[in-house]
């Protein structure tokens, strides 16, 4: 269906508009409706006239239509049924006799991952929040299938539309996508980042009301993404230390903050060089604009003591986890203090926890026997290697394969490079004279690391926190381990293929939109005692979809019906865990022929 003005003498009349064939295959038109001079404006007479054929199709859409559109098409459709003419908008039911050996299916599209997404995404009010920040329907369209296939199956700007054929999206929303303006995912995603902060504060503001959500811990880590080229447009993208041991790529650094419950806040994006000491002050000038001065939970990387002077300055108080050299300073307290035991995490061992007050912090001393027995192997493992290095060079030198004292020392240099994790425990003397190598185990050095395994140590500005309530929050900080788990693995996070600065950024924004979908989701499980994660989830649904059935009748008359299939028993009750409506999906006659 369609609008056209048609021009008479006196003033123009709208007419709305059916396309149809004929017996021959011949294209036809037949007004429907004549609406007179109706002061309906132009831009929103496709999105009206598409209301109107779903609703005449029974079909059931996520995507609402503005209030201007639902007025419009709610006034023709009463027009319709007065004037008995609705049921030319729909297929009249039929009873026919089918061949079933005859009976095909084709088209079959995915459907069961896409239902939970789109249900987080009216939950957590992405249309209106979007609407609001000055984006039409088709933008909004848009940019839901742009968000939704990082959770779906991410790919490429350029590739959207092309996965868009093997979804159910089209029967979802009512209408074909349009497959022409590839660039128009580009464009959305710039579009997205401009309302950065806008989206994010009232995405922010919905998240808090579904689950009452606190601001009284605020979890802040940093991780970094490589790009794939030179990356030459894009000033941020350095070289750095990857995490992906990437190290012949550029980087560029994210920094999230999250509340304890793993809900983002907002997140804010550095150089690929940048150290982790460096983007925390930035975040804290930001978290200074909110009210209240949260709890902040930091892991090692983020504890330079410029750092926690500058929390302390700013009136935040903090939990974070000592450096691990450093433990060592606490040797004497992990022998002698009286450790008590308190529950893990769900499904690990238990932990030991002490506690030793300093002048401006609370030190809780944390011990695990898994944990000393694994750091145990590794130091072992690290020796093995180390000295068996060590013996190689010695031979090498005995055999005078290396003559010269430069070389001799080079090589020493890069053994002891690749093996710092040992090579602290041992003092290795080089005879410059005879370049002859021996070395000699520091056994003191050694005996106090081997005291410490299995410990760690965290420090906090709350000394009315006992040890437990301390060690749990610190345990928090796994929410970001998992958020940036599912961004780089699940979400497409990485790596990086553009090059401008902007649309990096843009990409790193859908992304964590992304995540917020895929956490509402999972938390949303998660309060119902569902705990798999998102990829078993999407994988358990993948084999819900829909399918063209062609159904002959003995008359050779071939009716086509496009229809969902039936969910099976667990897919229900994940469905019903999540409050997705799969008994009243769209369902209808394509064509008869």
């Amino acid at each position: 269906m369609y609008f056209r003005l048609k021009k008479t003498k006196s003033t123009p009349v709208l007419q709305l508009i059916k396309a149809y064939r004929d017996s021959e295959g011949r294209p036809r038109q037949k007004i429907i409706l004549s609406l007179g001079n109706a002061q309906m404006r132009e831009e929103i007479w496709k999105e009206v006239s598409e209301a109107i054929e779903n609703h005449l199709q029974g079909i059931q859409t996520f995507i609402q239509p503005s209030e201007e559109v639902s007025k419009w098409s709610e006034t023709i459709l009463k027009e319709l049924q007065k004037t008995e003419k609705a049921s030319q908008g729909t297929e009249k039911s039929v009873a026919i006799t089918v061949n079933p050996e005859a009976i095909t299916h084709s088209d079959t599209t995915e459907l069961g991952p896409i239902l939970p997404v789109m249900q987080a995404w009216e939950e957590l009010g992405f249309p209106s929040i979007l609407h609001k920040a000055g984006l039409n329907p088709a933008q909004i369209r848009n940019a839901a299938l742009s968000i939704m296939n990082r959770l779906l199956d991410p790919c490429s700007e350029n590739s959207i539309l092309s996965w868009v054929k093997t979804t159910s999206f089209s029967d979802l929303f009512g209408n074909p996508i349009r497959q022409n303006n590839k660039d128009r995912f580009y464009r959305i995603t710039d579009l997205l980042y401009d309302c950065k902060e806008e989206i994010e504060e009232e995405l922010r503001k919905q998240e808090t009301s579904l689950f009452n959500l606190k601001k009284t811990i605020l979890l802040y880590d940093l991780t970094n993404t490589y790009f794939e080229g030179r990356c030459l447009r894009n000033p941020k993208a350095k070289r750095g230390n990857s995490k992906e041991k990437r190290f012949d790529a550029p980087l560029l650094s994210v920094g999230l903050v999250l509340d304890s419950e793993g809900f983002v806040i907002r997140h804010e994006i550095f150089s690929g060089n940048s150290h982790d000491n460096t983007t925390l002050l930035p975040m804290i000038h930001n978290l200074k604009k909110d009210e209240g001065k949260p709890l902040i939970v930091l892991d090692s990387g983020l504890s330079s003591e410029s750092n926690l002077k500058e929390l302390r300055e700013n009136g935040f108080d903090y939990i974070v986890v000592g450096k691990r050299p450093a433990r060592i300073a606490y040797e004497k307290e992990f022998l002698t203090l009286p450790f008590k035991e308190i529950e893990g995490r769900e499904g690990k061992p238990p932990v030991q926890v002490a506690i030793k007050d300093e002048e401006e912090e609370r030190i809780i001393l944390c011990y695990s026997e898994a944990k000393k027995e694994k750091e145990k192997a590794i130091l072992s493992q690290a020796e093995s290697r180390y000295l068996k290095d060590l013996e190689k060079l010695k031979a090498r030198l005995e055999k005078g394969r290396l003559k010269k004292k430069s070389s001799a020392q080079k090589a020493l240099g890069r053994l002891l490079e690749r093996h710092p994790r040992a090579a602290r425990y041992y003092e290795v003397h080089l005879d410059e004279e005879t370049l002859s190598l021996s070395w000699d185990r520091l056994d003191d050095k050694y005996e106090a690391a081997l005291n410490v395994t299995g410990g760690y140590y965290l420090r906090s500005s709350r000394k009315d926190f006992d040890d437990q309530t301390i060690w749990h929050l610190y345990i928090t900080l796994t929410q970001v381990e998992a958020g940036f788990k599912a961004l780089k693995s699940n979400l497409g996070l990485r790596p990086v293929f553009h090059h401008r600065e902007d649309r990096c950024e843009s990409h790193i924004f859908i992304t964590i939109l992304a995540y917020r979908l895929l956490h509402y989701i999972e938390y949303k499980l998660r309060k119902q005692g569902e705990t798999r994660s998102w990829i078993t989830i999407r994988r358990l649904l993948r084999t819900h979809a829909y399918t063209t059935i062609t159904l002959p009748s003995q008359n050779k008359t071939m009716f086509h019906m496009r229809i969902p299939g039936v969910p099976d028993s667990e897919q229900k009750r994940l469905y019903d865990l999540l409050g997705v409506n799969y008994r009243t999906l769209p369902r209808r006659q394509l064509r008869v022929g």
